[in-house]
Formats: C-alpha cells, sequence, structure tokens
C-alpha cells in the first residue's frame, strides 16, 4: 500500500492524499473511491467507442487506465503507446466551471471499480519490472489490445460470451441456446473473414449460429468437455485456446490468428491465445459487441459491474505467463 501511495495511486489508509490523486469530483477532476481514488478523464466525444481498445470502459475505468498507461510507459514503454502520457495531460485540464456535486455510487458499483482499480495497478507493476525480452509478440500493452489487419489472419477464434437457459433446462448438463450476445459476436466472425476461405474455431453457441443462419464454411466447433456422469465442464476462455492450438498442431507456429470476442473480453482473450503459442490479435476496424445481455444463463456476464472485477482477476493471473 505504502508503495502505490508513492506511486500515486491510491490515498493511505491514514486519510493523507496521493501525491498525484486528489478529491475533487467535478468532471475533468479526481474521484475517490473508498480508499483508491483516479481522474475523471472526459473525453471530447462522449461517445464510447467498442472497438479493439479495451479502454472502451466507463469514464471512471477510461481514466485509470490512462494513468495505469503512464505510469507504465515511464518504465517499460510500449511500442506504438509514446502518446499516452500526453493524452493523458491533454484531456486532464482544469474544468473552467464551477464544482458539481458528485453522484453516489452503489456499494457494488463502488467495489467493482475498486476493484478494477487495484487490478489495473498490480498490472502496471508487474508489466513494469517485466524482463525486457518478455513476450516476443510485440510486448504487452497493460490497457490496449493490438490489432491487425483482417486479411492477415490464417485462421479465426470466436469466443462465446453468456448464453440462454431456456426454462426447465438443467444448465449442468446443457450447453444452452446462444442468446443475441453470440448471435452478434457469429456476425462478427463473418464480417471478419470477408471472402476468404479461412476457418472459424468457434464455441458451441457461435458455432450454432454460423451454421444456422450464416450456413458457413470452414466452421470447426469447439465445445466443452463432459464429465463420466455427463454434467458439461466448465470451458474457460484457457481451455478454448488450447484446444484449438493443440487442434491447429505444427502450423501454430506460422499461424496469425484473428480474434472476435465480446469487447470487454477481448483483451484477455487475445492475451489468452499468445499464451498457448499462437500470434493473436484483434481485427483492427472492426467493433465487437459491447452490449450485455440481462438474461444470460451465466450471471457474471450479464452486466459490466458483475464481469469486469472477474475478467481484471483473471487478468492477473495470465500475467506470469505472458512475462516469462
Amino acid at each position: 500500500m505504502a508503495l502505490a501511495w508513492n506511486a500515486g495511486w491510491v490515498n493511505s489508509p491514514q486519510e493523507f492524499e496521493s501525491p498525484i490523486l486528489r478529491s475533487r469530483s467535478e468532471p475533468g477532476a479526481y474521484v475517490s473511491v473508498g480508499l483508491v481514488s483516479f481522474p475523471q478523464v472526459t473525453a471530447p466525444n462522449p461517445v464510447v467507442v467498442h472497438s479493439a481498445d479495451t479502454c472502451a470502459w466507463d469514464g471512471y475505468a477510461r481514466s485509470a487506465g490512462t494513468l495505469l498507461a503512464a505510469a507504465v510507459e515511464r518504465t517499460h514503454p510500449v511500442h506504438g503507446r509514446s502518446d499516452t502520457m500526453a493524452a493523458f495531460r491533454a484531456t486532464n485540464r482544469p474544468h473552467p466551471h464551477r464544482p458539481r456535486p458528485a453522484r453516489p455510487l452503489q456499494p457494488s458499483r463502488r467495489l467493482a471499480l475498486a476493484a478494477s482499480t487495484i487490478a489495473l495497478a498490480v498490472m502496471a507493476s508487474l508489466v513494469a519490472f517485466a524482463p525486457a525480452h518478455a513476450s516476443p509478440q510485440r510486448g504487452v500493452d497493460p490497457v490496449h489490445t493490438p490489432t491487425r489487419a483482417a486479411g492477415d489472419f490464417s485462421l479465426l477464434i470466436a469466443y462465446s460470451f453468456g448464453n440462454r437457459i431456456a426454462p426447465g433446462v438443467d444448465p449442468t448438463r446443457t450447453v444452452g441456446e446462444p442468446g443475441p450476445v453470440n448471435e452478434a459476436l457469429a456476425e462478427t466472425a463473418i464480417r471478419t473473414r470477408g471472402n476468404r476461405a479461412i476457418p472459424i474455431y468457434a464455441q458451441t453457441e457461435i458455432a450454432r449460429v454460423l451454421h444456422a443462419k450464416f450456413h458457413a464454411a470452414g466452421v470447426v466447433e469447439i465445445p466443452p468437455n463432459r464429465k463420466p456422469d455427463g454434467t458439461l465442464v466448465y470451458l474457460s476462455t484457457d481451455g478454448v485456446a488450447a484446444k484449438v492450438a493443440q487442434l491447429r498442431g505444427p502450423s501454430a507456429r506460422v499461424d496469425v490468428a484473428g480474434i472476435v470476442a465480446f469487447s470487454d473480453h477481448l483483451w484477455r482473450a487475445v492475451y489468452t491465445t499468445r499464451a498457448n503459442g499462437l500470434d493473436a490479435y484483434a481485427p483492427a476496424g472492426i467493433a465487437m459487441p459491447s452490449t450485455y445481455d440481462g438474461l444470460s444463463g451465466q450471471d457474471w456476464t450479464r452486466s459490466r459491474t458483475a464481469y469486469l472485477p472477474r475478467d481484471y482477476a483473471a487478468r492477473l493471473a495470465l500475467l506470469p505467463r505472458l512475462l516469462r
């Protein structure tokens, strides 16, 4: 905690303010969430961009990501992101108008934002002290998702997000229906592939839509495993990537994988795929689905408040594999 305070990421438990963070609440100033404080950056355009950039959070989390990137760049510059500090300074000017009272945050929102900010700070620390040779695929950017032109991909990997469980169906034995998010992910995979004949490795929820709605050829379904009693074994992001790497065999060493995933899941999906030996990127210029399904059969995929803390915890667990 002392190191985090000294770095400017948090205020101390003894109420000493961070050397960087303050307690003003007007737009463009600093916001405090429990013991964690971070700047609320007001972008010139309030419209959230849901593309390959995983910094597409709400105003608070976006600001935490910007502060994180600035901290990382001091000790571990990331290729192609040398403008982060300049952008941070440009968007963090004092607001010219009279301060307005801040709206109180819901307890669940407060917890999610605090957990997300702390996770980002820890990620910055790990990346900053990583060896220079870490991650041969152009380094690890803790904020932005690496992208590449869709025409460069030799395969696509489509990661599902949530599902729909019909009444009376046992979710421990049934994959469930795709639901609106996976339907949107299937459509995104089709747009990313275009007229090319490259294979699409898709989890069952997406593969069903690709077959039934788009009659797509070259789809390789990645289903979950089953226990001897017939119940499903949850198929994680890492499990999907490992299955695809195994199916690709020796060609995995030269493949360039395009990743299709829900917007808030995209960063982890790309880097998890890399951790399994595939050179992976999000498709440049192609927006990913970003609207949560409040009726999803997986409760952690129903909202950002429910999902982001889980995703950041998984990112932290992934980092040692990327930095060794």
